[in-house]
């Protein structure tokens, strides 16, 4: 295929030099020929003011009058002597008669050769006319301008579809016993374009592929561009498109300012830099299954055949809601993205992992691939999700050595460090998926309190992350009714951040903190909720201590004698009665 823009340059050029030549351009609908006619259209007024287009839609027309009608009025917009000439004639038929009657076959003689001098007419959708046009009436005109006005003329038609337009009105008129067509007029309706091909036409062009006009479509349409992504972005709805959509062009010129949308209003608000391949990884995910949908919305459905399929759940409200999301929509679909590139790096580990187990991957392979995925891959935790268990992340590392008798320490020790900043989310009240608390955090809290170095690491985080690092300030100032709040299951982690032996020390010395604690603890608590707490926690460990002193050894056995006999279910009496 010639390059898109030097064709547009050549049919702009030959239309600019040549007077009264008749231009086809054909191909499949959908195939790019009016987008391609627009551009030439526009560099033709940029190269040629003097030129004038005037451009008639055929669709629905049916009959030879009204499109003489619409050249007429197109053709004065720019013609004030002639319209004043059709003022004049429209002035008498009212005048005679009471309405408009106006002869358009006398207003079209009045134009003379030199009032189409620049003019060019051109005709599009000729398949889409009305069955009441005939086909010979449109060429006769075509003919009439090139001839009697010395006009150009440009015909934007899909052959194939006049071809079996014309058969059908042909075997109409057989099952009708129409008189059969005399001799002089078209027996086979394939042969009527080579016939009027020698008369009326005398060059043609035939657009087959549109790769490039597909590709300026989704350039224009797509406003949007981070870290120069916009070129692969262009490339995955290029791919999809030539899977997809049948090469229908007009269907993409839909869809790409739909996916303009969801680019703007979600999908951009998703990017981080570090993250560029899990991001375009997933964004093609979402476009494949927001063309199909569109595609199914748009082009009429099979019999039986649902609107929606549901691959893309946003698309009917989308389309039925004047083309927007509401807020909280869109920031469903924004969480729902951001889940998807987590998926999409869980994929690229996943696939190794397949290669090299049901593959035939090779060992050294397998150990190079790991070497690769670990050291590109700079977030290993995503948001407040985790994309593979602590666990795994090590089984790859041990995988590595057991194959190269090296390690990759660099890699273990950023694994470690992204692991202990979710541990502190999690300490923090942060709602962390329940699946990954078995998942290594377990090793992660042995590794705080047993490496020097990560400790160090877990106490900086902490203290960059909260400020509060010691108990006393945490609780200070506090309402009964606050510090009731943080012995809730979604805030009593933070006590985590605190020395078991600092917080021993507070229900030593003060009193109210202590009784509220018992209160609420006492208390009968739902099974479901009694799940969500955990006795390692710091909380927990410290009341335990501080009832483990000598000084309250008989308070510690009438207080589980009490909860025994009225709160058996307490958490502090399962707490009490762990030793």
């Amino acid at each position: 295929m010639p390059n898109e823009n030097g064709r547009i340059s050549a049919i702009a050029e030959f239309l600019i030099g040549n007077e009264n030549v008749c231009l086809v351009i054909r191909g499949a609908w959908g195939v790019g020929k009016t987008y391609l006619w627009r551009e030439v259209e526009k560099e033709i007024g940029e190269k040629h003011k003097e030129k004038k287009v005037v451009y008639i839609d055929l669709f629905g027309k049916e009959s030879y009058k009204q499109i003489l009608e619409e050249i007429v009025l197109k053709v004065n917009g720019s013609h004030n002597e002639i319209l004043d000439k059709v003022t004049k004639l429209a002035s008498n038929a009212i005048k005679l008669t009471g309405a408009v009657n106006i002869n358009l076959d006398s207003i079209f003689s009045i134009f003379k050769k030199e009032d189409f001098k620049n003019i060019i007419v051109c005709f599009d959708n000729i398949e889409r006319k009305s069955n009441k046009l005939p086909l010979d009436e449109i060429l006769g005109l075509v003919n009439l301008l090139k001839e009697d006005k010395l006009c150009s003329v440009v015909m934007i038609l899909n052959k194939d579809e006049l071809e079996k337009q014309e058969l059908n009105n042909q075997n109409k008129q057989e099952a009708n016993n129409d008189p059969k067509p005399s001799d002089n007029e078209l027996e086979n309706p394939r042969n009527w374009y080579e016939i009027h091909k020698e008369k009326v036409i005398d060059y043609e062009i035939t657009i087959e592929n549109n790769d490039e006009v597909a590709r300026k479509i989704i350039e224009n349409n797509l406003k949007w561009d981070i870290e120069n992504t916009k070129q692969e972005i262009i490339d995955i709805i290029l791919d999809y498109f030539k899977q997809e959509l049948n090469d229908n062009l007009r269907l993409l010129i839909k869809l790409t300012q739909h996916i303009d949308y969801f680019n703007k209003h979600c999908f951009s608000k998703c990017y981080e830099n570090d993250k560029r391949k899990e991001f375009l990884g997933a964004l093609e995910w979402y476009y494949k299954a927001m063309i199909t949908e569109m595609k199914r919305y748009y082009s009429p459905p099979m019999k039986d055949e649902e609107k929606f399929s549901g691959s893309f759940l946003y698309c009917k409200t989308f389309l039925s809601n004047l083309l927007k999301l509401d807020e909280k929509e869109l920031q469903t679909l924004q969480k729902d993205f951001s889940e998807a590139i987590k998926n999409e790096t869980r994929r690229l580990f996943g696939k190794k992992w397949q290669d090299y187990y049901f593959g035939n991957l090779s060992d050294k392979e397998y150990a190079k691939g790991i070497q690769n995925l670990l050291q590109n891959t700079k977030n290993y935790v995503f948001g407040n999700g985790i994309l593979y268990p602590y666990n795994y992340y090590i089984t790859l590392l041990e995988q590595y050595k057991q194959i190269t008798k090296e390690e990759l320490h660099s890699e273990k020790d950023k694994i470690i460090k992204q692991f202990i900043e979710v541990w502190i989310e999690k300490e923090s009240g942060v709602d962390i998926n329940d699946d990954f608390i078995d998942m290594g955090f377990d090793i992660i809290r042995d590794l705080i309190h047993e490496e020097e170095k990560y400790k160090q690491f877990y106490e900086e985080c902490k203290s960059k992350k909260y400020g509060i690092t010691d108990i006393d300030s945490f609780i200070k100032n506090k309402s009964t009714e606050e510090i009731r709040e943080t012995f809730s299951s979604k805030h009593i982690v933070r006590y985590n951040n605190f020395p078991i032996d600092k917080i021993s020390e507070v229900f030593q010395n003060n009193n109210e903190f202590c009784k509220e604690f018992f209160k609420y603890f006492s208390s009968h608590l739902s099974d479901n909720s009694i799940s969500k707490y955990d006795l390692e926690n710091c909380l927990f460990q410290a009341y335990k201590k501080f009832l483990n002193q000598e000084e309250y050894k008989v308070k510690k056995e009438e207080v589980k004698k009490a909860l025994e006999k009225n709160h058996s279910d307490s958490l502090i009496f399962q707490l009490l009665n762990e030793e």
